[in-house]
């Protein structure tokens, strides 16, 4: 009897020492797997973010016109904000559209150094324009509804 419960507390503290030994072999292990993860990137073509109830808060796309972007949209799905890049030369754009999804403002530069601001009425009419190119020098202009410059400076 005495020879049972020596032989099990020796194989309990084998067992014990070897579970110990796979335990710490494998901590490494895991720790680099959970390093390495930490440290991957997500590749695709598209992201898009939801809020509690499914609907699409924001995106991340690409395009095959080498366009890129993302999109905020509100609570009930509509583009909001488009922040993304020009078609032609790859210049940065940020358009923000009104509850109809209208836009109403831009605002842009160019690849030459250029930049500005572009408000729309909501009748899709060019309102007002604020502009600076390169070299320094700005230029604002006002228009009425049908088209008509009401101010322009310099």
């Amino acid at each position: 009897m005495k020879t049972d419960r020596v032989t099990k507390l020796l194989l309990l503290v084998i067992a014990a020492g070897l579970w110990t030994i796979a335990a710490s072999l494998s901590r490494p292990v895991a720790n680099a797997q959970a390093k390495d993860a930490a440290q991957s990137e997500i590749r695709a073509r598209k992201i898009v973010l939801v809020d509690e109830n499914g609907k699409t808060r924001i995106s991340l796309n690409t395009s095959k016109n080498d366009v890129s972007g993302i999109v905020i949209n509100d609570a009930k799905e509509n583009a909001r904000i488009v922040i993304g890049t020009d078609s032609d030369d790859g210049s940065p754009r940020l358009h923000m559209m009104d509850e109809k999804q209208n836009l109403r403002a831009i605002l842009y530069t160019y690849k030459g150094g250029s930049a500005g601001l572009t408000l729309v009425d909501d009748e899709g009419n060019i309102r007002a324009m604020f502009s600076e190119d390169k070299a320094g020098s700005s230029a604002l202009r006002l228009i009425d509804p049908k088209g008509k410059t009401l101010f322009n400076a310099p």
